[in-house]
C-alpha cells in the first residue's frame, strides 16, 4: 500500500492513498472537530521538529519517539506528552504501521518523565467548580444588564450547569435538540465526546424553584428575545449586536465564563475558573445536596464510575466530613 508522507510543516496526519473520498470523509467525521484540531495541531509539531533534528517522521523509530517525547518534557505537562504520544500512535496505526509507542522503549520513557514529574511536584489543575451559589449572583448580576447578550450568557450558563455539558455540546445544540415540557425541557445530544458514532442522548432538565436561576425559563426567554426559531441556540454575535446564525465556539464559551464570573464574583474569581467548571460544578453540588451517583450520571452521561468520581476526589472531602465536631 503506498503511503502519503506528511511533509515538514503540514498539520494533516498521513493516511493511506488508496481511500476513497468517502471513505476519507467519514474518517473525518469519526472525531470531533476540537479533538481534530488537538491531533492535526500536534502531529504538526512532531514533523517540525523531526525536520530540525534530521529524523524521519513517518514511519518514526522508538528511539526518534523517545528523544522527542524527552525533549517536550521540558516544557509540557505530563498530559500534554501523553497526547502527543498517543496522536504519534493513531498517525502509524492508520497507515498499518507498528505504534512507536507501544515499544518497551517508549514505555521506559514515558514511566520515567512521569516519575520526574512527580518528584517535582507537578500535579494536575483542574478546574474549580462552578455552584449554585456563584451562579445566583451571577444571574443577579446579568439580570441588572437586561441586554440580549446577557440573556444568552445566563441561559448558556444555567442550561450548562444543569445539564453538566461540555463546550463542544453547547455550541452545537439547536432548537430541534429541544422539547420544552410542563415539568422542564428534554434536550437530545446528537453527539459527544462519548458518543462518537452520534447515536444520541437524551436528558431531562427540571423547571427550577427559583425564577431568577431558572434553567428552563433562562432559556425560553433568551429564544424569545433573539427569535431564534431553528439551528444553533447558543448563537455568536456580530459587532454591532446581530447573531451570526453559528454556534458559539469552545473557545468562546470558555471565555465568557470566565468573564461572566470575573464579573459578578472578581477577577481573582475568573483565574481559577474554566470552560469544565459548569460540568464539574454539576457533580460538586449534587454532592453537596445528597445525589445519588446513579442519578448524577444519568446526567453526566459517564460510562465510567471511576472517570465520574474524579470529578469529586478533592471536593467530596467535605461530605460526612465531622472534622468541625471535635470541639476543637
Amino acid at each position: 500500500m503506498k503511503l502519503i508522507l506528511a511533509a515538514s510543516g503540514s498539520s494533516e496526519i498521513a493516511r493511506p492513498s488508496v481511500l476513497s473520498a468517502s471513505a476519507a470523509a467519514a474518517l473525518e467525521s469519526a472525531t470531533a472537530d476540537n479533538t481534530r484540531r488537538s491531533y492535526a495541531a500536534a502531529w504538526a509539531d512532531f514533523v517540525r521538529w523531526c525536520g530540525l533534528n534530521e529524523r524521519q517522521a513517518l514511519p518514526a523509530t522508538p528511539e526518534t519517539v523517545a528523544d522527542y517525547l524527552a525533549a517536550m518534557a521540558e516544557g509540557y505537562k505530563l498530559a500534554t506528552v501523553r497526547h502527543r504520544l498517543s496522536v504519534l500512535n493513531q498517525a502509524h496505526e492508520a497507515q498499518g504501521l507498528d505504534a512507536p509507542g507501544k515499544t518497551r522503549l517508549v514505555r521506559s520513557v514515558v514511566r520515567g518523565i512521569a516519575n520526574q514529574k512527580a518528584s517535582g511536584g507537578e500535579r494536575k489543575k483542574k478546574a474549580e467548580p462552578v455552584l449554585t451559589a456563584h451562579l445566583q449572583a451571577i444571574a443577579s448580576k446579568l439580570d441588572r444588564k437586561a441586554t440580549t447578550e446577557a440573556k444568552r450568557d445566563k441561559a448558556l450558563l444555567l442550561i450548562g450547569f444543569a445539564g453538566a455539558f461540555r463546550r463542544s455540546e453547547l455550541g452545537a445544540l439547536t432548537v430541534e435538540d429541544l422539547n420544552f415540557e410542563d415539568r422542564g425541557v428534554k434536550i437530545t445530544i446528537r453527539k459527544s465526546k462519548t458518543d462518537q458514532a452520534g447515536d444520541g442522548q437524551a436528558i431531562g432538565i427540571a423547571a427550577g424553584r427559583n425564577p431568577s436561576t431558572c434553567p428552563v425559563a433562562a432559556l425560553r426567554e433568551w429564544l424569545s428575545a433573539s427569535g431564534i426559531v431553528s439551528g444553533p441556540v447558543f448563537q455568536s454575535f456580530r459587532k454591532g449586536g446581530k447573531l451570526t446564525g453559528r454556534g458559539m465556539s469552545g473557545e468562546a464559551i470558555r471565555l465568557m465564563i470566565k468573564a461572566r464570573i470575573g464579573g459578578a464574583l472578581g477577577e481573582s474569581f475568573a483565574d481559577v475558573f474554566s470552560g469544565h467548571s459548569l460540568r464539574r460544578g454539576f457533580v460538586s453540588q449534587g454532592v453537596l445536596n445528597g445525589a445519588t451517583e446513579r442519578g448524577m450520571m444519568k446526567t453526566t452521561r459517564h460510562k465510567s464510575v471511576e472517570v465520574f468520581r474524579s470529578y469529586v476526589k478533592d471536593f467530596g472531602v467535605w461530605q460526612d466530613n465531622e472534622t468541625g465536631a471535635l470541639g476543637l
